[in-house]
């Protein structure tokens, strides 16, 4: 694989690392914005034991690959500082991912309260 097509390739993982969790926030807040009763008592389990596994699982899937392609690319890259911010931006993106994920449980009901 050519270091062109990597680092596409890792930058579409690490968006989608990003996007996928997103979404499942867009989805909870949209929910609690429409009826503040939605994810009380049984909806704070279907977050709980559905939706925050659900963001869990597609951040892994994507950035796995995001990262494995960046430590690919670190081990060609022989010394060359050209390329830099692809992977700057990919670590990045990753992380993002990853404290969506994790604040899955918390995060999007607080936001929703905060827009009522």
């Amino acid at each position: 694989m050519h270091a062109r097509e990597r680092r596409a390739l890792s930058l579409v993982f690490g968006v989608l690392a990003v996007a996928l969790p997103a979404a499942v926030w867009a989805y909870i807040v949209r929910t609690s914005l429409r009826d503040a009763q939605a994810f009380h008592d049984q909806g704070g389990m279907f977050i709980s034991f559905i939706l925050f596994p659900l963001a869990m699982l597609v951040w892994l899937a994507c950035a796995v690959p995001a990262i494995v392609l960046l430590a690919g690319g670190l081990a060609r890259s022989n010394g060359r500082g050209g390329a830099m911010t692809w992977r700057v931006v990919t670590a990045s993106l990753s992380a993002l991912g990853m404290l969506l994920a994790l604040g899955t449980c918390i995060g999007p009901e607080v936001l929703a309260e905060a827009l009522r």
